[in-house]
């Protein structure tokens, strides 16, 4: 009796267009399941349905993306069997190498963890889990949303943090249709007169839409938390008038400020808090919490001529905050804040080679974005290679001569 193959399908990593797919001829099938008998890792997982109690999927297709040097280095194509699950032999078993496991179900994708090569261990587990989809925010809140006030040089910058959290079982798409058909899922308020915005983590051009006082998020919004980060300018006066609008439940807001600028912050509910300190910079905490779609919270900021600290360039975006409120107590995840201008105008004058470096990040991240809009580039290897280029522009960052 002739034994069952899975349908397997090689995807080389040159340039294939928008699929890519290169079907093995029979003799390279029989080499390629004998050799994998032999040679390489084994690499198995499942598919399930998470809305659905973890109903396994059959007769799904399933692509493994294999990564060596964090560089793309090709793909395995396989499909699930009766009880949701999937296997691939002969995954190559270089040193350096990390493999992810997606799938695409009802026009979104999913990924399992990314998984590295160990010696020790001949066999690779990666489960994907899918959601169905829904048009109810309902489930959608804003967990937590912090602004780090920073007056430099004549140059006031606010960078922000939001923690958006989907408590529910389903993959929020969006009701509300845009202009361009996409659908929204996330509506930051921006204050009148800004400029000079700055978006970093959790957004991608793709699916963002900057209105004159919103920022449009049209990325599906998937069970668990996501962050975003984003900065922008104001023009400094010495008392400043800015009025916060929220469009999603949040459960808490903050607004913190360096110590040693002496800026004040006073609003409508806003209680300042016990003062925090992260790497050796002290910070003023100011904050409300359970704050209802459509709320607006008056702030004014007074700016007595601070100097600029020259330790504030590269504070923490993401900086741990524990603040007590109602019951309600903030934690914000710790990280390097990029620089406002890591996209942008440097407010400080760096050196001739460092901008010459990060002006030709920049203008790679603007070409990948692009090659990726016109189908040219597979979306799991332009998120890997985007989040790269980010990474290394941050470091970059930090390098800043002063």
């Amino acid at each position: 009796m002739t034994p069952h193959l899975p349908e397997i399908r090689l995807i080389s990593g040159e340039k294939k267009g928008r699929c890519g797919v290169k079907p093995l001829r029979v003799g390279s099938l029989f080499l390629a399941l004998f050799s994998s008998s032999l040679f390489g890792q084994i690499v198995t997982g499942k598919v399930t349905n998470a809305t659905l109690n973890h109903q396994p999927l059959s007769q799904v297709p399933v692509v493994l993306q294999i990564f060596e040097k964090e560089k793309p280095a090709g793909s395995l194509e396989a499909r699930t069997d009766a009880q949701g699950r999937f296997q691939f032999r002969g995954v190559p078993d270089k040193p350096q190498t990390h493999v992810l496991a997606e799938v695409l179900y009802q026009g979104i994708k999913y990924q399992s963890e990314s998984s590295h090569y160990d010696a020790k261990q001949p066999e690779t587990k990666l489960d994907v889990a899918v959601y169905e989809k829904t048009e109810s925010d309902a489930d959608i809140q804003v967990l937590m949303e912090h602004a780090i006030v920073d007056f430099r040089e004549n140059q006031l910058w606010i960078s922000n943090l939001l923690v958006v959290q989907n408590q529910g079982t389903h993959t929020f798409v969006g009701a509300q249709k845009l202009p361009d058909g996409k659908r929204e899922t996330l509506r930051i308020g921006l204050p009148v007169g800004h400029s000079n915005l700055q978006l970093a983590s959790g957004f991608m051009e793709c699916c963002t839409v900057q209105e004159p006082t919103a920022l449009v998020n049209t990325m599906e919004i998937k069970p668990g938390m996501q962050h975003f980060t984003y900065a922008y300018q104001l023009a400094p006066r010495p008392s400043l008038d800015i009025e916060k609008k929220f469009f999603s439940p949040t459960r808490a807001y903050a607004i913190l400020t360096p110590e040693s600028q002496g800026i004040r912050v006073t609003g409508s509910g806003l209680q300042p808090r016990e003062s925090i300190e992260n790497e050796g910079q002290k910070f003023r905490v100011y904050a409300t919490g359970n704050l209802k779609p459509q709320a607006q919270l008056a702030l004014r900021l007074e700016l007595p001529g601070a100097k600029r600290d020259p330790q504030l360039s590269w504070i923490l975006v993401a900086t741990v905050v524990a603040v007590a409120l109602g019951g309600v107590t903030f934690l914000a995840l710790k990280g390097r804040r990029r620089s406002p201008g890591a996209i942008g105008k440097q407010p400080e004058t760096p050196g001739e080679d460092w901008e010459t470096e990060r002006t030709a990040l920049v203008e790679e991240i603007a070409d990948l974005d692009q090659r990726y809009e016109a189908g040219e580039i597979q979306e799991a290897e332009y998120r890997r290679i985007r989040a790269d280029k980010k990474s290394h522009l941050l470091k970059l960052a930090s390098r800043l001569p002063r």
